[in-house]
């Protein structure tokens, strides 16, 4: 989608009619199809339902932390406060842009808003920032950056107070599970798709260790023998350690799972489980026995999209 419709190789409608292209439009963006031939009844529906999608950027803390928020136009149009997903992204060195995106679109559809996070180490922000959450900082910084992201959509009357909803894989699934640990105050409940949840667990697991290191200790820290003590800083910046919380606030957790996911082994998510069932708490989990960490085969995608939408209708 271009923004504003003034992005390099724009399809005008006059050439869209002698291209076979055919446009759906949305408030501040229009969505196109760039293959002629291909597009099916099914295909023209879906254009015509990104028509009813926004979104806009927040500067949450400007030049620091953004959010993107996307809405359908006819709940913007409402005025009302909306259930409010909060996503935030994996990496942790990545972004959340403004590209459509399926899952985004589906939950958009369903009346919720969902405000993506950039948060403190996502890319695109400088070597500086991007720097700022390596080291010690995962778990902290990026969480309290996520909640300024709630309390921004609550703030400008997006958010209902009372309807919150945290979803995130890998590293975003890692903060879905801190936010609803850290804050069961604010978040009614957590959707954890192949997360990180026990950083010191994932060491011998994963494919790839090193992160594991970075993230909590540092650049220098890594060991193929950990020590003690680093096991421990990294139990300590997990999410795991507020399974108690969430249980004593009855906050809901669903866990999706793939089963031949090497880089957050299924194990990661089961101990979190386990551990929560433990100490009272509800947890779902769904596994996909043939996915890996994308959870990207149709057949998965498809199920978690159902599977996500009752999850939420019962919690949020």
């Amino acid at each position: 989608g271009d923004v504003d419709g003034d992005g390099d190789g724009d399809v005008d409608e006059e050439n869209a009619k002698n291209a076979d292209v055919h446009l759906a439009k949305g408030p501040g963006a229009t969505w196109k199809a760039v293959a002629s031939g291909f597009l099916t009844p099914l295909a023209s529906d879906a254009l015509d339902a990104c028509a009813n999608l926004t979104h806009r950027v927040v500067e949450v803390r400007p030049g620091e932390v953004e959010s993107v928020v996307v809405r359908s136009a006819s709940a913007v149009a409402s005025g009302k406060r909306l259930p409010t997903i909060v996503l935030p992204h994996g990496g942790p060195h990545a972004n959340c842009g403004v590209a459509y995106a399926a899952s985004t679109a589906y939950l958009a559809s369903l009346g919720y808003a969902v405000c993506h996070c950039n948060y403190r180490g996502s890319t695109g922000y400088g070597e500086v920032a991007l720097r700022s959450l390596v080291g010690g900082a995962a778990g902290r910084a990026d969480v309290d950056d996520c909640v300024a992201v709630a309390e921004r959509a609550v703030a400008d009357g997006v958010a209902d107070p009372e309807r919150l909803c945290a979803i995130g894989g890998s590293h975003g699934g890692f903060l879905a599970a801190h936010l609803v640990g850290q804050r069961p105050d604010l978040f009614r409940c957590a959707v954890l798709r192949n997360p990180v949840t026990d950083i010191a667990a994932m060491v011998p697991a994963t494919d790839i260790p090193d992160w594991c290191f970075v993230e909590t200790l540092g650049r220098e820290a890594y060991s193929d023998l950990p020590s003690p003590e680093a096991l421990a800083a990294m139990r300590a910046a997990s999410p795991v350690r507020y399974v108690d919380e969430v249980a004593k606030h009855d906050r809901a957790v669903l866990m999706l799972l793939g089963g031949v996911d090497r880089r957050v082994p299924p194990t990661n998510g089961l101990r979190y489980a386990a551990a929560l069932t433990e100490a009272g708490g509800r947890c779902e989990v769904r596994m996909f026995p043939e996915d890996s960490h994308g959870l990207l085969n149709p057949r998965t995608e498809f199920e978690s999209f159902v599977t996500v939408a009752g999850f939420l209708r019962r919690n949020v």
